[in-house]
């Protein structure tokens, strides 16, 4: 409380040098996180509670991200809508800039921030507690475990205070991801550089262009050379990132998703030398790289591919661990939808598990190659699941609980092996015939594809014809269809 009475604040913080970069060369190459003191940290808190509160009237519509009830999503989608089909030749020349603001955090001027402030109609105090917490801090640098210096700082947002998020709002669209679209003339683009420049001079936030790009749309070589020398922004080519997705024209790839496995794989490798437990490993799985795959899918319906090789990745890191954890090599145990028991999972799938029986009168299994259908588990045998009539099955045939069926199969031929069981002898007096091709699984129906309408009236409970019904509803007034009606229901009585 002596804060908000006095005004006055502890100086001092640390500020670590964070590498941006594999091999850094100069200090621009390092990220500064500030480390602050719990007791600023408190006080930030509870400003930016406060500002929070009134964010979404204060921000425009086009800023998602960091704002409470919007999606950062939207951003990407409303992007991605943008470049549809942005290299049509039908289209006149068009061009957008992917502006990079350079150090967009520690270059932003405090007096650009405080008059942005008071232009939004903050109170005087609490802009006076929001600069005390911004202008008073001295850093000290923390390199190789020693501190180093004591000095103060002239402008810049610290990265590692809760405040900052909100505070760059004030003044910044996108720190790394400031996207603008115009005509491919030089007078939209001429324009576009005076108000970056203009920009910059009163927010101290000028482009990079060594990571700015102009992407193009059928403009011709001259026309982009000298859009190119107006900007000073390299040429960017589709598809480009944007908010961390790609950006592209046409339809996504599994070319276009690589980046997302090469992430999951950086992250994995980082845990290479962490010897997580299988319970760490569940929860970095699911705080990290499920959250990759979620963020990705807002934006775009990802191909098989990519979603069986991310299954594929995920599961060998759950599993056995790195390469070099040395874990031993666990699954779970493989379920048949039509042998376990009803009372298992939650409320929706023993709803679902009732209706199997019903179900499987109307589907029928195909016996291929057999590397689909499982030998003892699987209905695809006219007694049904094996496993439900003959528990000791397994044992009896000397094969495995969890076999395929062509465990039993040589040459596309029935190959049963010795049954010491004579019970088990009537598994083999019923076989189904081998078909070419691999195991399917098809719904008795003329083309034997699924429909909706055998389906319903497999589930609705049956009823036969009534000469009644027929009758009434091939009446053409609406009121002799009444009197029928309430005949058949017992509504009207006859005496005589």
């Amino acid at each position: 409380m002596d804060f908000f009475t006095t005004g006055r604040l502890l100086k001092q913080v640390n500020a670590l040098l964070i590498p941006k970069v594999r091999t850094p060369h100069s200090v621009a190459d390092f990220r500064p996180i500030s480390c602050c003191n719990v007791i600023y940290k408190v006080i930030s808190k509870i400003l930016v509670c406060r500002i929070r509160e009134i964010l979404d009237l204060l921000i425009s519509p086009s800023q998602n991200a960091f704002i409470p009830g919007r999606l950062i999503s939207d951003n990407v989608l409303l992007a991605q809508e943008l470049f549809s089909g942005y290299n049509q030749c039908r289209l006149p020349p068009r061009c957008a800039l992917k502006v990079d603001l350079r150090k967009a955090y520690d270059t932003v001027e405090w007096d650009f921030l405080f008059a942005t402030l008071r232009l939004f109609g903050f109170p005087a105090v609490f802009i006076r507690w929001i600069e005390e917490c911004i202008t008073s801090a001295h850093y000290s640098v923390v390199v190789n475990g020693g501190v180093h210096g004591f000095f103060a700082g002239a402008r810049g947002l610290r990265q590692g205070d809760p405040m900052s998020p909100e505070l760059k709002l004030f003044q910044l669209s996108f720190a790394d991801d400031l996207l603008l679209l115009c005509k491919a003339d030089v007078r939209s683009v001429s324009l576009f550089r005076r108000g970056l420049d203009v920009f910059a001079s009163l927010s101290g936030l000028h482009t990079n262009p060594q990571k700015s790009q102009l992407i193009f749309s059928k403009a011709a070589s001259g026309l982009r050379d000298s859009l190119l020398e107006t900007l000073g922004f390299q040429e960017g080519h589709l598809p480009v990132r944007y908010l961390g997705l790609p950006l592209i024209s046409a339809r996504l790839s599994i070319a276009d998703c690589q980046p997302l496995l090469q992430k999951i794989d950086s992250r994995i490798k980082g845990w290479e030398g962490v010897q997580l437990s299988f319970a760490g490993r569940v929860q970095l799985i699911k705080s990290v790289l499920v959250s990759l795959e979620v963020y990705w899918a807002m934006a775009f319906i990802l191909p098989k591919g990519i979603i069986n090789e991310m299954i594929k990745t995920i599961a060998y890191l759950l599993w056995k661990g790195t390469s070099s954890s040395g874990y031993p090599k666990v699954r779970l145990r493989d379920c048949s939808i039509w042998t376990v028991k009803e009372n298992k999972g939650a409320w929706g799938w023993r709803k679902m598990l009732t209706l199997r029986h019903t179900l499987l009168s109307h589907i029928q299994f195909r016996v291929g190659d057999g590397t689909s259908f499982l030998l003892w588990h699987d209905p695809w045998h006219p007694l049904g699941p094996l496993i439900t009539r003959f528990p000791r099955g397994p044992q009896m045939t000397n094969t495995g609980p969890l076999d395929k069926i062509s465990v039993v199969m040589e040459d596309r031929q029935w190959n049963w092996p010795m049954i010491t069981d004579i019970a088990c002898l009537e598994i083999t007096y019923m076989l189904p015939p081998i078909s070419e091709g691999q195991d399917r699984i098809s719904w008795k129906s003329n083309n034997g594809s699924f429909n909706t309408s055998t389906a319903y009236d497999l589930f609705r409970p049956g009823s036969q014809g009534c000469l009644v019904f027929t009758f009434a509803w091939s009446l053409q007034d609406p009121k002799e269809l009444l009197y029928p009606l309430a005949c058949y229901h017992g509504e009207i009585v006859h005496i005589g």
